[in-house]
């Protein structure tokens, strides 16, 4: 019994074996796989499973690519149109700059100016799918706050993120769909500031967060005279005075004149209330000769007065001893330091931040400049909108920048997309080679099997007929 039984067992061992073979060969066959599951082939499996992790990697870095190619494409198209806008700007302020150009000459000119600022603004708050382009980190707010009065805009100001969204395009690549407006739209330099105004105003020596174009308004307070003179502000001085700091009035007793500074002499006979002096230079003094001691020679004379940067809503107290004087737009927040040790005279002083300048404040100020909203003379008007020339070149220049970058960017990212799908499509053919059937090969093992389990069936069967009677 013990070798028929040993026969039953191996022929049994031999069926099954044959009959897994079988079933793994046909499994392969209706499924097109040759590697199924772990145990047909562990170190075909093991690479397999790297292969299409590393196609599913890179089907979600190309989703990536994708959709910042998307965004960057818009980017694209809203920083082209600027650079066109700009560049009629260009043309438009250079005709607005000429010196024969009239006022009335001037006023359509600064509409077509305003029309391009609102299309610029429009523009820099673009969107896409309730997402900001310009609004770097913070895509779901709008980029730009604007603020108008009787509808015209008058200040724009950013509001977005000041980062950028990074986000995964390749094994250690990140990049970004959207871009910082601040960065884009305004000049990143800065220095000291430059004052275009005859107030006698300096830089200070405080660090200025002031960028761009400003109007620093100066008025007078009180005038006050050297005690020797007996003089005193006369009754229009309070409302007629325009100097400020230090100053000298020369009163030649004999001939009874006085003169301002270097100004013309003015003859007077003591009982002047409100004597007017004017100097060389056009500043004008009043004068009360009442308490006039006598005395002839020159005198100080010194006014007081009141800096603004906001048009008169917040002001500070100037005199000729403030070497270093803090003035701030309660508007923006940003800060202006003045030395007034050399100031002469009340004004309005245009003050320039080379450099840091935003391209809708210069939109703003070439269209107020044309308007002439400040009553400038043709003069200072033609200056004022020759150095706006060097504002708007600065703005154009950097958004021309930021445009051949962005198309660097675009390039790079097309290249990119290509190297990926190469990456995932290798992965997937290696993949392929390694899992797919050979349908040849998978033919001839499945005929061979088939072969050998019939043949097994038939010799178990033969074998387990056998009795004594076939020895005898």
């Amino acid at each position: 019994m013990s070798g028929t039984g040993a026969i039953y067992s191996q022929t049994q061992f031999a069926i099954r074996q044959w009959s897994a073979t079988l079933t793994r060969l046909f499994e392969q066959g209706a499924s097109g796989a040759r590697v199924i599951r772990a145990s047909d082939g562990p170190v075909a499996a093991y690479r397999i499973l790297g292969l299409r992790d590393t196609q599913l990697s890179v089907g979600a870095y190309r989703d990536n690519v994708a959709e910042v190619n998307r965004r960057l494409d818009n980017v694209h198209a809203g920083l082209t149109e600027l650079d066109d806008l700009l560049s009629r700007a260009r043309v438009l302020l250079s005709q607005g700059a000429a010196g024969t150009m009239s006022q009335t000459g001037r006023v359509p000119i600064a509409g077509e100016i305003d029309a391009i600022l609102e299309q610029a603004v429009m523009l820099a708050n673009g969107s896409d799918l309730g997402r900001y382009y310009f609004s770097g980190s913070d895509t779901l707010t709008q980029p730009y706050k604007v603020v108008r009065e009787n509808g015209k805009i008058v200040s724009v100001e950013y509001v977005g993120g000041r980062l950028n969204t990074d986000v995964p395009v390749a094994p250690g690549v990140r990049t970004s769909g959207t871009m910082v407006g601040d960065t884009v739209f305004r000049g990143q330099g800065g220095g000291v500031p430059s004052f275009y105004g005859t107030t006698g105003l300096a830089a200070g020596a405080g660090t200025a967060s002031l960028r761009g174009d400003a109007w620093l308004t100066l008025t007078h307070d009180t005038t006050s005279f050297g005690p020797a003179s007996g003089l005193s502000a006369g009754s229009g001085s309070a409302g007629g005075d325009t100097i400020l700091g230090d100053h000298r009035v020369t009163i030649d007793a004999v001939a009874r004149t006085v003169q301002l500074d270097d100004g013309p002499a003015v003859a007077f006979d003591g009982s002047e209330t409100n004597l007017q002096l004017t100097s060389a230079a056009g500043d004008v003094l009043y004068v009360d000769f009442t308490g006039w001691s006598g005395q002839d020679g020159t005198f100080a004379v010194s006014a007081t007065g009141w800096a603004s940067l906001d048009d008169g809503l917040t002001r500070v107290p100037v005199t000729a001893g403030d070497g270093n004087l803090a003035v701030t737009d309660s508007r923006s927040g940003q800060m202006l330091y003045l030395d007034a040790t050399s100031v002469q005279r009340v004004g309005v002083e245009p003050v320039r931040v080379e450099g840091s300048y935003d391209l809708f404040g210069v939109l703003i100020n070439i269209r107020d400049l044309l308007l002439n909203d400040r009553g400038l003379s043709l003069t200072e008007q033609s200056d004022l909108l020759g150095l706006a020339e060097r504002s708007l070149m600065e703005v154009f220049t950097g958004v021309a920048q930021n445009l051949a970058g962005l198309g660097a960017k675009m390039q790079m990212m097309d290249r990119l997309d290509a190297s990926l799908k190469s990456t995932g499509d290798m992965a997937g053919t290696q993949a392929a080679q390694l899992q797919d059937i050979d349908a040849i090969a998978l033919a001839t093992e499945l005929a061979r099997a088939q072969t050998l389990y019939e043949l097994t069936l038939a010799s178990s069967a033969k074998l387990l007929k056998l009795s004594l009677m076939d020895y005898l």
